[in-house]
């Protein structure tokens, strides 16, 4: 599902919407930012244990002056991929995802990060593998790119990188289907400890061959 044709597209028309959702979901809404999910931002953001296996641009401590640099940032180019993970009932940001994008010009502009965090009080909840599939799903079936070439291709590879010790992160990856595809060793460092950094993947055939194995599986328990 991609965004509908109300979706601002410019930074002040963002500013003054409501933010459009991207997908509808049992446990969450994906949507963009909101100048007002600044303090909910801050609030489940400013916790220790979010930015412990992310990189440093992640701040801690995270206050409410971080999260409205951060959501202006994102408002500046409202078709981009940064988005909310909000609650389903009340709408209010409990966390955050995005992908990560490779300029057309590359020759690996075909695959693209994919990032996330939640709110500690919304973990353990299937709140994130949800929000993940979700993603993935959108990714692929709506992200079209046009490359160097002036071909026009669907994204073909998504991929996120896990900090070594980051179990609870790597078993949701694998859930949504991601395979480890290597270990870049002692790559980085966090508070003064050198650690591995693991990389996760699906491609686009990985994808459409989870999707007829899952069409399949309905079927045959529907006959």
């Amino acid at each position: 599902m991609q965004p509908t044709a109300s979706t601002p597209t410019t930074a002040d028309e963002a500013r003054d919407q409501r933010p459009a959702v991207i997908l509808t979901l049992p446990k969450c809404i994906i949507r963009r930012y909101a100048l007002t999910d600044d303090q909910a931002i801050a609030y489940h953001s400013n916790n220790p244990l979010i930015p412990r296996f992310m990189g440093n641009a992640f701040p801690y401590p995270n206050n409410l002056a971080d999260a409205q640099y951060w959501i202006n940032k994102c408002l500046e180019d409202p078709n981009g991929y940064e988005f909310v993970i909000a609650d389903p009932i009340n709408g209010t940001a409990i966390g955050g995802m995005g992908l990560k994008t490779t300029p057309a010009k590359e020759i690996n502009a075909l695959s693209w990060g994919i990032g996330y965090w939640l709110g500690q009080e919304h973990w353990g909840k299937g709140i994130i593998t949800e929000a993940l599939t979700g993603l993935i799903d959108w990714a692929f079936e709506g992200i079209i790119i046009e490359t160097h070439d002036g071909g026009k291709w669907g994204l073909q590879r998504l991929y996120a990188e896990v900090m070594q010790g980051n179990n609870a992160s790597m078993a949701v990856l694998g859930r949504c289907g991601l395979k480890l595809e290597g270990i870049e060793r002692r790559s980085r460092i966090k508070h003064g400890v050198i650690v591995d950094q693991h990389v996760f993947g699906i491609t686009r055939d990985d994808w459409e061959a989870s999707k007829k194995a899952k069409t399949s599986e309905e079927t045959t328990k529907a006959q």
